[in-house]
């Protein structure tokens, strides 16, 4: 409506509005002074008649200067609604630390609606759809504000963020350490967030952090042991540390001997030799007793073949060693010059004899037949089940040895017709 410094307050316009029971005044009466010139914007609020048909819209002047009436522009529009319903959603519903959450929010009301989302965190966002990462585990109130040119609603809810599990947990550490110097320890791990770590050194002390130190009061091999811990997982690792005296290396060149074979009731020396310092050996004898010393001497009760262990150790390294140690009746010696034969080829239902021989004494015989049957002695019989050619193996054994031979024995068929080779005697 044009305004203009020559009108008074006595000219004015009033709309009204005709929904078929005669025009009413609608709003208030508009005046055209207001000590200014020019066009100006003037609205009337025409909502209660929204959805009706056949209504008429008019627009009285009143003035002292007649009824002229400058009016430009005059449009009636659609009425604005304020956003209702606003609700919103995310992906994933199980969301973890460094993880891509995406919200989605919807509402109803005049368009433009726009939407900014305060994620809990400190972070805001804007748009229908707005993604967010967490960087840290817990409950975040998330808040939703749906606007337009009319109102704005709000909507939270709470959203919990995992940590990530703990996996591929390792522990290492920088020894072999001198005595009195700081051994220094560290863990890492693949994938985790938010995680702790504990450690026990082994020695009865306990430290905290990814990367720790320690300084052992003692020689010796510790076993340290590293608890990573999240709000959803719990994993240990273990190192070995190895605190060594000045001068220790790691022991190498390690063998043992002894003076086997020997008669019952009489002694055997085992003798262990290494390269290294500060060196202990311990013996274990085979027989359920123990010893201790490069070499030592052992008398054992009851004839047979026993395996030695000694074990060789110093601040750096332990390392394992074995000798065979043989306990012989009186007059035993090696077997020697074992032989086995047999008496195929055998007809099938017929009985095949076995024989061994050997130099020794206080032999014993076991043969695998080659069937799947056993048998002992150093002459044997066998009636086989089926045709065919079987390997037959004895195994001769005494105080001292074992030693094995084999024999091929042949089984036909009944009916098969031997023959045996005919010899020429000359004129």
């Amino acid at each position: 409506m044009y305004h203009d410094t020559l009108f008074t307050n006595n000219d004015r316009i009033q709309v009204q509005v005709d929904a078929g029971s005669g025009y009413q005044n609608v709003g208030n009466v508009v005046s055209r002074y207001d000590g200014s010139t020019g066009w100006k914007l003037h609205t009337v609020d025409l909502l209660a008649y929204a959805g009706q048909s056949n209504v008429s819209v008019a627009f009285l002047g009143i003035g002292a200067y007649g009824s002229n009436m400058f009016l430009d522009d005059v449009a009636i529009i659609q009425p604005c609604s304020q956003p209702t319903g606003l609700g919103f959603t995310y992906t994933p519903l199980s969301p973890r630390v460094g993880q891509p959450v995406t919200f989605t929010g919807s509402a109803t009301g005049t368009l433009p609606l726009a939407y900014t989302w305060n994620f809990g965190d400190g972070q805001l966002g804007t748009g229908a759809i707005s993604t967010h990462t967490y960087a840290t585990a817990g409950a975040f109130t998330v808040t939703a504000t749906v606007t337009n040119s009319v109102g704005t609603q709000i909507s939270t809810t709470v959203i919990t963020i995992n940590d990530v599990p703990i996996s591929g947990l390792n522990a290492v550490n920088n020894s072999p350490t001198l005595l009195g110097q700081t051994t220094r320890l560290t863990a890492t791990i693949s994938t985790g967030s938010n995680v702790t770590y504990a450690w026990n050194f082994g020695d009865g002390q306990l430290g905290a952090g990814a990367t720790v130190s320690r300084t052992y009061a003692t020689v010796g091999i510790y076993t340290a042991a590293v608890t990573a811990t999240n709000s959803v997982s719990t994993v240990v690792a273990n190192t070995t540390v190895t605190i060594t005296s000045a001068g220790d290396g790691p022991i190498t060149g390690v063998s043992a001997a002894n003076s086997s074979p020997t008669v019952l009731g009489q002694v055997t020396y085992l003798t262990a030799t290494a390269t290294g310092n500060n060196i202990t050996y311990a013996w274990a004898f085979g027989d359920g007793q123990l010893g201790a010393g490069a070499t030592v001497s052992r008398t054992y009760a009851t004839v047979g073949i026993y395996t030695a262990a000694v074990t060789v150790t110093n601040s750096v390294s332990t390392v394992v060693a074995n000798t065979t140690v043989t306990i012989t009746g009186a007059g035993d010696g090696p077997i020697t010059n074992l032989s086995a034969a047999n008496s195929s080829p055998t007809v099938l239902g017929q009985v095949t004899y076995l024989t061994a021989t050997a130099t020794g004494n206080n032999i014993t015989y076991a043969w695998a037949f080659g069937d799947g049957q056993l048998g002992a002695g150093a002459t044997v019989s066998r009636t086989y089940a089926t045709v065919g050619i079987y390997t037959a193996a004895v195994t001769a054994t005494n105080n001292v040895s074992t030693v094995v031979v084999s024999t091929g024995v042949t089984i036909v068929p009944s009916g098969y017709k031997l023959y045996l080779p005919l010899i020429l005697r000359g004129a």
